[in-house]
């Protein structure tokens, strides 16, 4: 009986968790703004140029974050530098980290902070994975404010990773 009672208890509070954080999710990306994805097939990144970071951010609500959206990253399996195409759009009132982690969770790449308006020219990859296609991967924005490097929210962007 009283097995019952702590397992109907428990499982209760995991239902009441899960929901918790769901809202909270829910409001943080609540003003998040992120862009369609490129309707192309981004080239290899050991030889692709960034993309000009946009002045204006006409779309995004004031006081928003604008997350920039990949659909694709092509990386070359024969080096762990590589050519970044990340950069925090001049219109957001924070710092970016980005990390990129493969279906598996394995983080390959951590930038450090990288400040409105500025983008990474390359990146070091932690680990080079095999090539192949790794769907379901994991772009992370994490965000701190500009005053105080506390952190914000972020967003996570799916994406698929090709090692070519």
């Amino acid at each position: 009986m009283l097995d019952k009672l702590v397992l109907s208890l428990g499982a209760l509070c995991a239902v009441a968790f899960i929901l918790l954080a769901g809202m909270v999710g829910y409001h943080i990306g609540e003003g998040a703004t992120i862009p369609a994805p490129a309707a192309e097939p981004q080239p290899p990144a050991s030889t692709a140029t960034a993309p000009a970071i946009p002045t204006a951010q006409a779309t995004a609500p004031e006081g928003s974050i604008t997350i920039p959206g990949f659909d694709r990253l092509q990386i070359a399996a024969s080096t762990g530098q590589q050519t970044a195409p990340f950069y925090n759009p001049a219109g957001n009132a924070c710092y970016f980290v980005i990390s990129l982690f493969l279906p598996s969770g394995e983080e390959i790449f951590r930038s450090g902070l990288v400040p409105p308006g500025e983008r990474l020219s390359t990146m070091a990859l932690a680990s080079v994975p095999t090539a192949g296609v790794y769907e379901s991967s994991i772009l992370r924005y994490s965000c701190y404010s500009l005053d105080s490097t506390q952190p914000m929210n972020g967003a996570d962007v799916k994406l698929t990773i090709e090692i070519i």
